[in-house]
């Protein structure tokens, strides 16, 4: 008889898989890839659910046809050894051995729907079950930590500060983003990536929470080239920060830099190359690049360096070619993570997008608001509807939507002081640093014409409105079409249109904009035009008035 109860490294199959495109070959496949993505385990087929004898297996073994068929679903095999037993009293048996997945490897997905099991999902071996990858499972999941070592893992060297989330009890979600980076970590020769979404998004929690998972579990990571990592610094150049609980900006009070000087004093005196700040406050920026030299050449360290576009957006350089240059030729391997709001011109095939929520870590996040907020829950309509939709799914907006929540009557009042003057720090805080870094007002007229718009407008829409040349507006699109548009390219002309949060904040700031006026006219004699005729028309009439 076979033990009654299955483990967290052993699972008990009646059959060997018929079918490789059923639930229960689905279900197979899940179940190996929750044991590679964990620790390893073993399937013994041919035992009977209810007796837990042996010798049940009536399906002929194909290994090969077995493993085509998994290879071409994972887009990977994972390593396996297959081995029969054959035994009178017990009953014959078949055992898969699953080993861990190898170093470099990401954790295992199907590339494709098989029956009920969804392309994309991350499984892991928790008990005797398969489940979902939740934060609870990140340090087994993505650094390979052991079941048994969670509890008392020996953290690595360096300095994080504490959390910067409102929600400090559960980190939500992210693994997507979290897939990305520890892949990046494992497996690109590249030493720097970029972590970059709009403000409010959630970048500095997601690379905190990295942070924070390699430093307490990253004994069994291996950077690139089979390294071992020595430590991990975090250090922000953050000015500001919100209160989401009042509403409120208030400046950061301990930013680590400000400039290049500043960032090389951090990352040596937190990466205990010396504590003599003296030295550090004294040295030029020559003898600290000197320094920084020789601690890469002989550390492997994980650098988080938060909101660089902080002094970017101002002209101030922070050193990041000089660091780029020193991570590639030190003797050691180190990694550097970057958060910033738009996407890096200059490297956008080594960045990873931190989007909106998607439906399931919407959910969670808002329960956890909830929950933190101690308020009563918002009904389905309204998550999935109202603030959907003024959120635009930013973590840092429905934060503070559901704390209005605590002195309104309801969430529809909540909403309706987030969209009055209570939501201006708020929108302050996503987009004022990127509309005063826009090189001229003419990129903030033509998001002051499009906020005029109830519905997307074309090109052609925009250059009826604007008095200025094609090609300006289009330098304008691209100044201003990372942080602020939304952009259709469905079909043969795209459209341009802003999210209700972002309209929102342009309504706020558009009546000082020098120019206006006129452009609010030029505005409403096009839909004027429009409403008596067809769009074409329309732009021609307005081309008319614009050159009376």
């Amino acid at each position: 008889m076979f033990d009654d109860a299955e483990g967290v490294q052993w699972d008990f199959k009646e059959a060997w898989p018929f079918s490789q495109s059923d639930d229960y070959f689905g279900g197979i496949a899940r179940l190996v890839c929750a044991f590679a993505n964990a620790n390893g385990g073993i399937i013994v087929f041919g035992v009977h659910d209810k007796k837990r004898s042996g010798g049940h297996n009536k399906v002929q073994l194909n290994v090969d046809r077995f493993n085509s068929a998994l290879k071409q679903l994972l887009g990977s095999l994972p390593v396996m050894t297959l081995k029969s037993y054959f035994d009178d009293e017990m009953g014959n048996v078949d055992v898969l051995l699953v080993q861990c997945r190898p170093h470099g490897t990401p954790p295992y997905r199907f590339c494709k729907q098989v029956g009920k099991y969804k392309a994309g999902t991350l499984w892991v071996r928790v008990g005797h079950e398969v489940r979902l990858a939740e934060p609870g499972h990140y340090p087994v999941l993505f650094c390979r930590a052991r079941l048994s070592d969670i509890t008392d893992a020996a953290s690595l060297d360096g300095s994080i500060p504490p959390s910067p989330a409102t929600l400090k009890q559960r980190f939500v979600g992210r693994t997507e983003v979290l897939d990305r980076l520890f892949h990046w970590l494992e497996a690109s020769d590249e030493p720097r990536t970029f972590l970059h979404g709009k403000g409010g998004s959630g970048k500095t929690t997601i690379a905190y929470e990295f942070a924070r998972l390699v430093k307490d579990y990253g004994d069994n990571l291996r950077v690139y080239g089979d390294e071992q990592f020595d430590g991990v610094i975090f250090v922000s150049a953050k000015e500001k920060s919100l209160l989401v609980t009042e509403a409120r900006i208030v400046e950061t009070e301990n930013r680590d830099f400000s400039n290049e000087k500043e960032l090389l004093y951090s990352i040596l005196y937190y990466g205990g190359w010396t504590r003599d700040e003296q030295y550090l406050a004294a040295a030029s920026v020559e003898q600290l690049r000197a320094d920084a030299k020789e601690y890469f050449n002989l550390n492997s360290v994980l650098l988080v360096i938060d909101d660089v576009d902080t002094l970017t957006t101002k002209g101030v350089d922070p050193g990041s070619d000089f660091l780029y240059r020193t991570l590639c030729r030190a003797d050691r391997n180190s990694k550097v993570v970057y958060t910033l709001r738009n996407a890096p011109s200059q490297s956008l095939i080594n960045a990873i997008e931190v989007p909106g929520l998607n439906d399931d870590d919407y959910t969670n996040f808002v329960e956890e608001c909830v929950e933190h907020f101690r308020v009563a829950p918002p009904t389905p309509e309204f998550q999935e509807r109202k603030l959907s939709e003024i959120s635009e799914r930013r973590p840092l907006v429905i934060e503070s939507v559901v704390a209005l929540r605590r002195t309104a009557g309801s969430y529809d009042q909540a909403v309706e002081l987030f969209q009055q003057q209570t939501g201006d720090a708020i929108r302050d805080y996503v987009f004022l640093r990127e509309w005063d870094a826009l090189p001229s007002n003419a990129p903030r007229l033509l998001l002051a014409a499009l906020s005029e718009f109830n519905e997307p407008a074309s090109f052609s829409d925009l250059q009826s409105i604007l008095p200025y040349e094609p090609s300006n507006i289009r330098d304008w699109i691209g100044a201003v079409r990372e942080m602020f548009l939304q952009i259709d390219e469905v079909g043969s002309n795209a459209l341009y249109a802003l999210a209700p949060l972002t309209k929102a904040f342009v309504k706020s700031k558009r009546s000082q904009l020098v120019g206006y006026g006129l452009l609010h006219e030029r505005v409403r004699a096009f839909r004027r035009h429009v409403a008596v005729s067809n769009p074409r028309v329309a732009s021609i009439a307005t081309q008319v008035e614009r050159h009376k």
